[in-house]
């Protein structure tokens, strides 16, 4: 947040736009015809001489450059959804594009941040810059806009609102209101339902404070009549109330009621009934948990009116696993981003129907209904999201690629990074699962990565990182079981790397470490692996909170920090004595201040020194 000083200073530079202008000789000049001054007090500013619309943008930019402090009720915070992190995954040890915070989770947060009653940076800031000076305030009171913006905010102001909306797009937000359903708060659902054509934004929801309006009755209420002004629209289902007697929407066949919104930019349906729409400026979709699914067909005709889409999310909404040969593809060119989070088959099925730019960025998350068990059929079919995704696999600007294993989770992610930048790659193609959904689709971890790389233009590929795999005694079945040299076989594809990128987690499988020095097999001694390779990037995170407890060593920070050492040490050992020691070391992730550990870690950093050319110690130093 800016200063409250430099906040000011903007303030008087943007306030010559609201200054009426006046006339040299209007004041002060015995010259001066008697009116003149009069005529000066009457002419409008040059902000109200602006396109309404783009005078509220400034009153929405001054709001955020110097908000409000936050009052509203705690229990409202909790629309704020956060997903960026996801809980369990070891964040800190992975770079940012490897894993699951690649790409934010629920899109639509974003607006609803912007939108929500109690937002401490929120568009309702405007209300306090109307108390700033007499301009701001004689040009805030004639904007129809902002006031339709705050419909239901007052209710003892109700009436003067609506007139000084004056017909302007009202918006809604049913989500953030707190209590049992009152009187007051009954008089705005009636007066929203009355007034759905002028609604320019909807926000219903449901918490356990108060019983909501059904879902299903709100889809009731906006698919009867076009919907010239809706802009945004956010249906939140409550699944007692709303989706008990709602038909299951799979029995639909599309030709029946829809959401008809052409202004329409952004889009969520959640817990609720699928309501198919026609968009044709929809610039973001999210669908989640709609119940009973969505049949890919009628999904794909909804699409087929949305050619500006750039946003997509879509999490356990999808129905069937039907591939349908005569569908015609969508074709979204505007697509930016992407991400589904449901079964193989069902991802799978409707990727493949959707033609979107490669330079959109796409994560599937995997996900299936029951854990895998032992002795249950697995499903190998990896070969169907293999072929959903071979366009982005083939894609030749695709040059880093990274497997990441965390607490139980996989994530293979293809991006794109500039050659001699300290940026990070830019995530293109992410696929995160269980691991047990490696098994069932897959096999084995090695396969899973096999048949990845096996479509990429590894040519072109210069960076690669790699975390330890699960612990051999978690690999479960007796066919996901592999070994270093089944590693080898991979990391000796990617001849081209100018780094190689490996995360070391105390107790897991050192699999990509061990595959860098001597691998011995029943047919004797491998080639060392990537010999031209000239740097290794080494990642560590010395943190016991940031670590399983039963991850933790029987010494240890300590015996943890020798662990590491003496694993490093021994690979790079081996490549020395085969003539083929990397040029560079990279220490990255946190390293211990305090005194006993420090000695630990200088006294291994001595050790691999002597092994490689230079020594890059980035590492940063724990304040704990």
């Amino acid at each position: 947040m800016l200063s409250a000083k430099l906040a000011r200073g903007i303030r008087r530079k943007v306030s010559g736009l609201f200054v009426r202008p006046s006339s040299e000789n209007s004041e002060g000049s015995p010259d001066a015809r008697p009116d003149a001054g009069l005529r000066a007090r009457t002419r409008p500013s040059l902000a109200q001489t602006l396109p309404e619309d783009v005078v509220c943008e400034i009153y929405y930019a001054l709001a955020a450059i110097d908000p409000p402090r936050y009052s509203g009720p705690l229990h409202a915070l909790d629309r704020e959804l956060q997903y960026v992190e996801s809980e369990g995954w070891d964040t800190d040890i992975h770079p940012l594009w490897t894993g699951p915070r690649a790409v934010p989770w629920n899109l639509d947060q974003t607006t609803l941040l912007r939108r929500s009653l109690y937002s401490p940076s929120g568009s309702l800031g405007w209300i306090s810059l109307t108390h700033v000076s007499r301009l701001y305030r004689t040009v805030g009171l004639d904007l129809a806009l902002l006031w339709g913006g705050v419909v239901h905010v007052f209710p003892a102001a109700l009436d003067t609102i609506m007139m000084r909306a004056r017909g302007a797009p009202l918006s809604f937000d049913f989500g953030a209101l707190q209590g049992s359903l009152s009187a007051q708060e009954s008089v705005y659902l009636q007066l929203a339902m009355d007034n759905i054509t002028h609604v320019g934004s909807l926000t219903t929801g449901w918490s356990s404070r108060r019983p909501p309006m059904p879902s299903a009755r709100w889809l009731d209420i906006i698919s009867a009549t076009p919907l010239p002004r809706l802009q945004f629209l956010h249906i939140d289902g409550a699944n007692d109330l709303g989706l008990r007697h709602a038909p299951n929407p799979s029995n639909h066949n599309g030709s029946g009621r829809f959401l008809d919104a052409p202004m329409l930019s952004s889009l969520t349906m959640k817990s609720t009934q699928f309501l198919p729409f026609r968009t044709p400026f929809l610039r973001s979709l999210v669908l989640g948990q709609n119940e009973g699914g969505v049949p890919s067909a009628i999904l794909l005709r909804a699409l087929q009116t949305t050619p500006l889409l750039e946003e997509l999310e879509i999490s356990y909404s999808l129905a069937d696993a039907t591939h349908d040969p005569e569908q015609t593809p969508v074709h979204l060119s505007h697509l930016i981003s992407a991400r589904f989070y449901d079964s193989l088959e069902d991802i799978a099925n409707l990727w493949r129907q959707i033609r979107a730019p490669l330079t959109c960025s796409l994560v599937v998350h995997l996900v299936h209904s029951s854990i895998f068990m032992l002795g249950e059929e697995p499903n190998r079919n990896g070969d169907l999201l293999i072929s959903a995704l071979l366009e982005r696999l083939l894609d030749p600007s695709i040059n880093a690629f990274s497997f990441t294993y965390s607490r139980g989770g996989c994530a293979i992610a293809l991006a794109v990074g500039r050659p001699g930048s300290l940026d990070q790659p830019t995530n293109r193609t992410g696929v995160i699962m269980r691991y047990d959904n490696v098994v069932r689709h897959f096999y084995s971890i090695p396969r899973l990565i096999s048949a990845f790389v096996a479509e990429l233009a590894l040519e072109n590929i210069t960076y690669f990182h790699a975390s330890p795999s699960p612990s051999r005694s978690l690999l479960g079945r007796a066919d996901a079981d592999f070994g270093v040299e089944d590693i080898h076989a991979i990391v000796s594809r990617f001849t081209s790397l100018t780094s190689i990128s490996l995360s070391w987690i105390m107790r897991r499988y050192q699999s990509f470490l061990e595959s860098l020095g001597t691998v011995e097999t029943s047919d004797g001694q491998l080639p060392i692996a990537l010999p031209n390779t000239p740097t290794l990037i080494f990642i560590s995170v010395d943190e016991e909170d940031k670590l399983i407890s039963i991850d933790l060593e029987e010494g240890g920070l300590r015996a943890s920090i020798e662990h590491r050492y003496r694993d490093l040490a021994k690979v790079l050992s081996e490549r020395a004595d085969a003539g083929y020691r990397f040029s560079r070391l990279v220490l990255r992730g946190v390293k211990q201040g305090e005194s006993e550990l420090r000695d630990a870690d200088q006294h291994g950093l001595a050790t691999v020194r002597a092994l490689v050319d230079v020594v890059e110690d980035a590492r940063s130093v724990s304040l704990k």
